[in-house]
């Protein structure tokens, strides 16, 4: 069975679910880095030249692909659920968990790379844009079959172990 560590960008998808999979002594797969190699460009050269919703396409297409995949622990672009059906394919394809870290957290940890993310790269009120994100997006991770507040390793392993 696949895990999907969804959440908010910042949330921890990639530290944590690097962090799972060598535990569990499973690949990890970040989508982010397939949708980099396949258009050869960064994230904010896709959004800047392709736009926003190419990006989404991508993650759509990439997720489809995943039905082909097992055993994997897989860290999702912060918008990917919240785009099509993706979130009920997600559930379908695996556990999903949604890593529901606290807003004022995400502030501090997105302040300092607010420039490599494109969302928020030419934001004045970096605050604002992350509250606004968080109510639009909040509605489809909340849709996952697990939520975790302010993860950890050994809490989402916990979670995992419990089945």
């Amino acid at each position: 069975m696949n895990i999907f560590l969804i959440g908010f960008m910042g949330s921890g998808k990639s530290t944590l679910g690097k962090e799972l999979a060598q535990q569990l002594r499973r690949s990890f797969i970040e989508t982010d880095d397939w949708i980099e190699r396949s258009e050869e460009k960064k994230i904010s050269e896709i959004f800047s030249e392709k736009g926003e919703t190419h990006f989404r396409e991508k993650e759509s297409l990439f997720l489809h692909q995943l039905q082909l995949v097992d055993e994997c622990i897989i860290a999702t672009g912060g918008g990917m659920p919240c785009y099509k059906n993706n979130m009920e394919l997600m559930n379908q394809l695996g556990m999903t968990i949604w890593l529901d870290v606290e807003e004022n957290m995400l502030v501090e940890r997105l302040k300092k790379e607010k420039n490599v993310r494109p969302l928020l790269a030419n934001v004045e009120n970096v605050e604002q844009k992350i509250h606004e994100l968080l109510k639009m997006r909040s509605p489809s991770y909340s849709k996952a079959k697990h939520i975790i507040k302010n993860p950890t390793a050994n809490n989402l392993l916990e979670l995992i172990a419990s089945g």
